[in-house]
């Protein structure tokens, strides 16, 4: 009896067993089904252009849209696959979807101005912005929105005072000089006796630009173009930028996005964060101790970041505290050092390739700072020299892409965007498209300058032979002016680049000293450019060039 109570007690087990997992079988088959379906209808979206009427590029991932093929190891030929090869050829429009959000890219300058005058924020990309609160800090720039943003931007924008600008010529000019006379002693110690040395041009003008950063910023010289080094500063700033692209570039990697995993990278991450902040920090407070005991010297623009900072928050009730001063300085550093520095490289470069645009330059520069008895007040001194930097900018985009959100409902050729949709501006595509530049891709500075039209009497203060070229001026050259709206390198609207005076003074200043007393060639006639997408533009090879001092 017993054993037979066992042995139904046994076959109802077995028997429920067998139900549950016909159960969890159908279960998850229907499951899987389910996800299949979703993942397929997912996947026929990325197909389909988020906006009826517009165009959008083939093989968009299911989940991910066409993010995977802008993050390809060229980034340009990613961004040039999805915003221009498949964009419509009259209007330039292009539908993207950035994972399930639908994007649109546009290769118009009009249309780009209409985007950037028509958005103050950035989309709220969640892994885009912890990576830069944790490379640039919580109050950046370049991820703060709204009250907090306005605060710091006006504080910023009213330290770049007319006396501020006219003390950074002063260091501009000085660090331009430094650099120059050192490379002269460079070539002066060779051992050969060569009258030419071969140089990686990138990292001089880093040690340019981290030079004019930390003098006209902090108050300090680090000496980076007297030593010809780049500083620890320097070094370690651009570890962190490294780790950014890394990291942004890899989102399924949990280790790259979680700070807290005690990782060798992580480790070294928070390391490399404290050297630069205690830095900056450090010197901070030590000049705002100097100022208050009336003992400072030195020109020390953060500061002034600070007090103005102060200023605004205490209108509205609120408070400043350093670390925020800091996170404005490391944006600062960022924007002004990578950016201006790959410029400068990109423009040598160009110079260098175009011998009849390099000996025009440099017939401005020698007129203007003759024997070295002339000084260089602005780049308004140097017209063509300016025009140069242009091109190269306008060539050579520090940035590639960036992407706003507009606040109000924008029209563009008929279809209408709401408010809240996510564009982009692929910057280099704008500014080398036949849309907005005649013969885009050669390097025309005379589409920005024409030769002067100013009296004899006129030109005793004005030294240079070149002059702006307005907008409607067809005759000077057989190229149409520069179409200034397509230049968009420094942006536009109410997120433009507030140091975009600093940064041409600090190009255009730089590259004169530069060219005054030296000469550069490239290292062969068959030398290519190797551009990579580093979070900025830069020069993949470091540039190499030979340099010789002029005769």
């Amino acid at each position: 009896m017993a054993q037979s109570c066992s042995s139904e007690t046994s076959s109802s087990s077995t028997s429920s067993t067998a139900v549950l997992a016909g159960v969890a079988a159908v279960g998850t088959t229907m499951t899987l089904l389910w996800l299949k379906h979703k993942i397929d209808q997912m996947a026929k979206k990325a197909e389909t252009s988020p906006f009826p009427g517009i165009p959008t590029a083939p093989q968009g991932h299911w989940l991910l849209g066409h993010l995977p093929r802008m993050e390809l190891p060229d980034g340009f030929q990613g961004v040039k696959h999805c915003c221009h090869d498949y964009a419509d050829t009259k209007t330039g429009l292009c539908a993207i979807w950035a994972a399930t959000e639908p994007v649109i890219s546009v290769l118009s300058g009009k249309d780009a101005k209409a985007i950037l005058m028509a958005s103050k924020t950035k989309p709220d990309i969640r892994i885009v912005a912890l990576h830069f609160q944790k490379f640039l800090g919580a109050k950046n720039l370049l991820s703060m929105k709204g009250k907090e943003w306005k605060l710091y931007r006006t504080a910023v924008h009213k330290s770049f005072t007319p006396a501020m600008m006219e003390q950074s010529q002063q260091t501009i000019t000085k660090v331009g000089n430094t650099l120059s006379d050192s490379l002269l002693c460079a070539l002066q110690q060779q051992s050969n006796n060569s009258e030419t040395i071969q140089m990686e041009i990138h990292p001089l003008m880093k040690m340019a630009t981290s030079d004019v950063f930390f003098e006209t910023m902090v108050g300090i010289d680090i000496q980076a173009c007297q030593k010809l080094e780049l500083p620890v500063m320097a070094t370690s700033f651009e570890f962190l930028a490294a780790e950014f692209q890394r990291r942004i570039g890899d989102p399924f990697d949990m280790a790259a996005s979680l700070y807290c995993i005690p990782t060798s990278a992580n480790r070294q991450h928070a390391r490399t964060t404290k050297t630069v902040r205690s830095f900056i920090m450090d010197h901070l407070t030590k000049a705002k101790q100097q100022q208050q005991q009336q003992t400072s010297t030195n020109n020390n623009v953060l500061l002034e970041i600070w007090k103005a900072a102060e200023k605004e928050a205490a209108a509205v009730g609120e408070s400043v505290n350093m670390e925020a001063v800091c996170d404005v300085a490391m944006t600062l550093f960022f924007a002004g050092y990578d950016t201006t520095s790959s410029t400068l490289a990109y423009t040598i470069y160009l110079l260098a390739k175009h011998p009849d645009i390099y000996q025009t330059c440099r017939e401005e520069i020698d007129a203007v700072l003759g024997n070295n008895t002339g000084t260089i007040t602005g780049p308004e001194q140097l017209p063509y020299t300016q025009a140069v930097i242009y091109e190269s900018l306008r060539l050579h985009s520090p940035v590639d892409l960036i992407a706003r959100s507009l606040e109000k409902d924008t029209t563009l050729h008929g279809h209408v965007f709401e408010k809240g949709t996510t564009c982009f501006l692929p910057l280099m595509l704008i500014q080398q498209h036949e849309m907005n530049f005649s013969q885009p891709l050669e390097m025309r500075p005379d589409r920005w300058v024409r030769p002067t039209t100013r009296s004899a009497d006129d030109n005793k203060s004005h030294k240079s032979q070149w002059e702006d070229r307005p907008s409607d001026d067809t005759a000077s050259s057989d190229i149409a002016p520069g179409n200034r709206d397509a230049l968009v390198a420094f942006s536009m609207g109410a997120r433009n680049c507030v140091g975009r005076n600093l940064a041409m003074r600090e190009a255009v200043t730089l590259l004169a000293c530069l060219l005054h007393k030296l000469h550069f060639e490239l290292v062969s006639p068959s030398y290519e450019l190797k551009p990579v997408l580093k979070l900025i533009n830069q020069p993949g090879d470091g540039l190499p060039m030979v340099v010789k001092a002029r005769q």
